[in-house]
Formats: C-alpha cells, structure tokens, sequence
C-alpha cells in the first residue's frame, strides 16, 4: 500500500538511563542515538537522527548500565490516548 511506513526501527544508541515506572512495571529508557540502523532509515516511524535522543518504554529493567552503547529495536504503539515508543529487543554493545 502506498503510504505505509515499517513500524520497526534499529538503532545503536548509548544508554543514557533508566528510570523505573511509578507503578513498579518498566520504565523508561533515555536514549543518544549513534546510528540508525533501520532497514529503510528514511522510512522509519521515528526518523531517528545522530545525536538525537528517545525516549523509550521497556517492560523490565534491562540488565546494562547507563553509558553503555547498545542496539536496540523499538516500535511506536498507539491508541486513543496517544502513542507510546517501546522496546523490543535490546542489546549491549561489546
């Protein structure tokens, strides 16, 4: 269709911090992008630029501290009451 754009962006970013949920469930990620590594960069839901930041919803808190460069993969979920970027998968950089 034409129109669409993938709901799926890549990314290396440096971990910048975590800050847990107030509910206790998750929390959200700071993160400084170092490259896109999306499939089609300029099609991506969230365009990331270097040196731009996201903000990122993770469902638990990951396992790398803040500073570490990581690869991660995120989507943009939505509804009524907005829309939200979440992690799917993330990874630190050795």
């Amino acid at each position: 269709m034409a129109g669409m754009r993938p709901n799926r962006t890549r990314v290396r970013a440096v971990l910048n911090a975590y800050a847990p949920a107030a509910d206790g469930y998750g929390g959200e990620l700071d993160l400084q992008v170092l490259r896109n590594d999306s499939a089609s960069a300029d099609e991506d839901f969230l365009k990331p630029k270097v040196g731009s930041s996201i903000k990122a919803f993770a469902h638990e808190q990951p396992v790398i501290e803040p500073g570490q460069t990581v690869d991660i993969e995120l989507t943009v979920l939505g509804g009524p009451r907005g829309e939200r970027t979440v992690v799917q998968a993330i990874t630190a950089v050795p």
